[in-house]
């Protein structure tokens, strides 16, 4: 009985230390992961700005609105 118990114990504690392994190599993985997120959304973020689409906008035969050129309409509440 003791060394059934005994068994028991080990087998859960390697259990217990596999598990944490891979909860340990998983967090690695998202710290990675959110690393490359903040880098792609730095440039979508400088691929969005005036400056940097300026340039292939005028290649294309685009224009960005003047103030004037701008309008905005209203768009109704639903009740």
């Amino acid at each position: 009985m003791f060394l059934a118990a005994v068994a028991a114990i080990v087998l859960r504690t390697k259990a217990g230390f596999e598990m944490r392994t891979r909860v340990d190599s998983l967090e690695a993985h998202m710290q990675a992961l959110d690393g490359i997120r903040g880098d792609l959304e730095a440039k979508v973020a400088g691929m969005k700005s005036r400056s940097d689409l300026a340039p292939k906008a005028k290649l294309l035969g685009l224009r960005f609105t003047s103030d004037t050129e701008l309008q905005i309409l209203p768009v109704p509440r639903e009740r």
